[in-house]
C-alpha cells in the first residue's frame, strides 16, 4: 500500500463507482457523494446501484473504499480528482446543467488554497459536459487562482449501466483530452500517468487503445459517439416501426439487414424508443451545439425527431391494443441489467396515454421505497396482472412468459 497515489472520486453512480473499483488497484480511493445512504452502504461494503459486476467487487474487496459525503476533507491531499456527477440536460436551454462540476471544481481550489498548497490535485473531469467548457474552466480557474497551478484532464466514458465495471476493465478505447498550450507537454505526461493507474485494474491493459486529443476534441467525442448510438437504435426502431405497420416479419427483416458484417447484429433490438441517462441528453446537447455554432447539419436533429416520432406511434398501437381496458406498464428501465429510471422511453409512453385518458398501472418492484409517484404503483406481479388488461413492456423480462394477459412488446431478442 505503501507508495500508492491518492485519487477522490466525486460522484457514486455507475461511472464513480466503476471508475474507482479500477482505480482501487493502484491507488487509495475515496468516494465523495451527497446522498448519505450511499456513503452509508459504501462503507459498509455494499454496492449502492444495481451492476452485478460492481456487487461482486464489493463483496470481493469490501474494505477497498471509502465514501464521505464532503470532498474538501481529502481534495488537498489528492493526486487526482475525478469528477463523475450528473450533468442533466435543461430542456428550456437544451443544454447541459454544469453547475454540479463547477461547484465541485471551485471545492477543489478553495481546499487547496486552505491547505496552503499552490498545486492543485490533477482535475478529470468524467462528466458528460458540453463542447468547450473545460477550456472555458480552466481559464476561470486560473483568473481565480493566479497563484495556483491547475492540470485538467477530459477523459469522456464510454461506459453502459449494468456493465459498467465490466467495460472499465475492458475498453474499446482511452480517450483523454488534454490544453493545446504551453503546458502541454506536462499535461500530456499527467494523461499518461492517469492511463497508467487506469491499467493496473484493467483485465488485458496492453491492448488498450490510448488516445490523446485536445479538450475540445475529448469532449466532442463523447458527444458523437453517443448521438451514434441513438441514430442506430432510431434506425432499427424505424424498421421495427414499418415491418410492424405492413404486417411483415420484423425479426426476419432485422436478422437480414444485420447480417450485413458492413452493418452488423449489435445494438438492433428495437424497443419504445432510445432512452437511459445518455443517449437522449446527449444527442440533443449536440444538436444544441450545432444549432449555437450556426453549423449547418440534418441528421443530428432527425436522430432526435426520430425518437419522439416513435414514443407516438407506441403509444398509439398500445391505445388501440388496450381498447377500454387499463394498460400496466411492465418496468421503468430503459434496460433489464440497470436500476437506473432516468430518461427512460416509457416515462414519455406514459404521459402520452395519460393525455389521451387511459388509465394505466406501473409494475416497478425495485421503485425507491418511500419515492412520490404520480401514478399507481405495483410491486407484486400476480396483484399487476389481475389489475390490467393489457401489458406493455419495453423490455421482456421472465414473469411476462407465464401470463395469460396480451402482451405489448417490440423486444425481439431479450437483451439490454
Amino acid at each position: 500500500m505503501r507508495g500508492k497515489k491518492k485519487a477522490a472520486v466525486v460522484g457514486a453512480g455507475y461511472v464513480g463507482l466503476a471508475t474507482a473499483a479500477v482505480l482501487s488497484e493502484t491507488c487509495h480511493v475515496t468516494l465523495v457523494d451527497t446522498d448519505r445512504e450511499k456513503v452509508r452502504q459504501i462503507n459498509e461494503g455494499r454496492c449502492p446501484i444495481k451492476d452485478a459486476d460492481l456487487e461482486e467487487y464489493f463483496e470481493s474487496h469490501w474494505n477497498a473504499l471509502r465514501a464521505i459525503c464532503d470532498g474538501r476533507e481529502v481534495y488537498a491531499e489528492s493526486d487526482f480528482v475525478l469528477i463523475a456527477v450528473p450533468t442533466d440536460l435543461d430542456p428550456d436551454r437544451g443544454s447541459f446543467r454544469v453547475s454540479i462540476v463547477e461547484a465541485v471544481i471551485s471545492d477543489i481550489c478553495e481546499a487547496v488554497r486552505s491547505a496552503g498548497r499552490k498545486t492543485a490535485p490533477v482535475i478529470v473531469i468524467r462528466s458528460t459536459v458540453p463542447v468547450g467548457f473545460t477550456s472555458a474552466m480552466r481559464h476561470e480557474i486560473s483568473e481565480r487562482y493566479p497563484d495556483m497551478k491547475a492540470c485538467f484532464l477530459v477523459s469522456p466514458e464510454f461506459l453502459r449501466e449494468g456493465t459498467a465495471l465490466r467495460d472499465m476493465r475492458n475498453p474499446s478505447r482511452i480517450v483523454l483530452g488534454t490544453a493545446k498550450v504551453e503546458e502541454v507537454e506536462e499535461a500530456e505526461k499527467k494523461a499518461l500517468e492517469f492511463v497508467e493507474l487506469l491499467r493496473g485494474g484493467m483485465q488485458d491493459p496492453g491492448n488498450v487503445r490510448v488516445m490523446i486529443l485536445c479538450e475540445r476534441e475529448a469532449e466532442a467525442a463523447k458527444l458523437f459517439s453517443n448521438t451514434y448510438l441513438a441514430m442506430r437504435a432510431a434506425f432499427f426502431n424505424e424498421l421495427d416501426t414499418y415491418a410492424e405497420a405492413l404486417g411483415l416479419c420484423s425479426e426476419s427483416l432485422n436478422r437480414a439487414v444485420s447480417a450485413d458484417p458492413r452493418i452488423g447484429s449489435f445494438y438492433n433490438n428495437p424497443s419504445f424508443g432510445y432512452g437511459g441517462s445518455c443517449l437522449p441528453k446527449d444527442s440533443r446537447e449536440l444538436l444544441s451545439e450545432f444549432q449555437r455554432e450556426g453549423i449547418p447539419q440534418s441528421l443530428i436533429g432527425a436522430i432526435v425527431k426520430s425518437n419522439m416520432v416513435r414514443k407516438d406511434y407506441v403509444a398509439g398501437r398500445i391505445l388501440k391494443m388496450a381498447g377500454d381496458r387499463p394498460v400496466g406498464i411492465y418496468r421503468l428501465t430503459s434496460k433489464k441489467a440497470s436500476g437506473n429510471f432516468r430518461q427512460s422511453a416509457v416515462w414519455d409512453i406514459m404521459r402520452m396515454l395519460r393525455e389521451a385518458g387511459c388509465a394505466y398501472i406501473v409494475y416497478e418492484p425495485d421503485f425507491p421505497e418511500g419515492g412520490k409517484t404520480s401514478f399507481q404503483l405495483m410491486r407484486d406481479f400476480d396483484r399487476f396482472q389481475k389489475a390490467c388488461g393489457v401489458i406493455a413492456a419495453n423490455r421482456k423480462g421472465e414473469e411476462l412468459k407465464d401470463t395469460e394477459l396480451c402482451v405489448y412488446t417490440r423486444d425481439l431478442y431479450e437483451e439490454n
